[in-house]
């Protein structure tokens, strides 16, 4: 019986920087760029704030659903 071929190390390296940039692009770029993102986009705090709210809600929805769970519980249509 053939064993299974084992898969390249690097796949490792690459799921762990998949899962470090989920965390690093809310969190670490926020702090780094807040004063241009602020400048550029003449927001302040209380809207930025506002921005993250909204990314946090969304990201909480989208995780704790797949499609198929969705559809009964947010009573979503899709083409069938």
């Amino acid at each position: 019986m053939k064993q299974p071929e084992k898969a390249p190390w690097y796949y490792l390296l690459l799921l762990i920087l998949a899962g470090e940039s989920v965390f690093i692009l809310p969190f670490v770029l926020q702090r780094v760029f807040r004063p241009t993102v602020l400048k550029v986009f003449e927001l302040d705090n209380v809207s930025l704030g506002l921005c993250f709210s909204v990314y946090g809600f969304v990201a909480l929805v989208n995780s704790h659903c797949t499609l198929d769970d969705c559809n009964w519980r947010f009573g979503i249509r899709y083409f069938s």
